[in-house]
């Protein structure tokens, strides 16, 4: 029986980790630190942006990770966050949000909630922080 169990696991495991998605930034919105000290908005971000979110060969717990596609010839281009597993709130059974954090970047994250298909990413660099929403459909 517990290897029945094991096996039920691990097939759904393996099912739910080949899922990907791939979003698009819908606004984005930022602050730049002028010469002064004072904060201005910054102008002229792009909208479009796209992002992969695919299963990772990393380990250490890493399940996903989250790419920019490069916009000249629509390739992933470079990791750019790095996520565990969906996380569920406790006692529910619905697939919860998914929390990633900044790959070589402290601070910047990326957050996905398959519920609404929404996704927020933070960059939190101290002279220019910056924030993309979009929508993400799965592939």
């Amino acid at each position: 029986m517990k290897y029945i169990l094991a096996f039920i696991v691990l097939t759904f495991s393996m099912q739910s980790s080949a899922d990907s998605w791939l979003c698009t930034t819908a606004a984005s919105t930022g602050l730049e630190l002028t010469a002064d000290g004072s904060w201005k908005p910054m102008k002229g971000l792009e909208v479009g942006t796209k992002w992969s979110i695919a299963e990772s060969d990393w380990e250490r717990g890493v399940v996903y990770a989250v790419r920019l596609f490069d916009g000249d010839d629509n390739t992933v281009d470079m990791i750019a966050y790095l996520c565990g597993d969906f996380v569920s709130e406790k006692n529910s059974t619905e697939t919860g949000m998914l929390v990633c954090d900044g790959y070589g970047s402290a601070g910047n994250t990326f957050k996905y909630d398959p519920r609404n298909g929404q996704f927020v990413a933070t960059f939190t660099d101290t002279d220019s922080p910056l924030m993309d929403v979009g929508r993400c459909s799965k592939r």
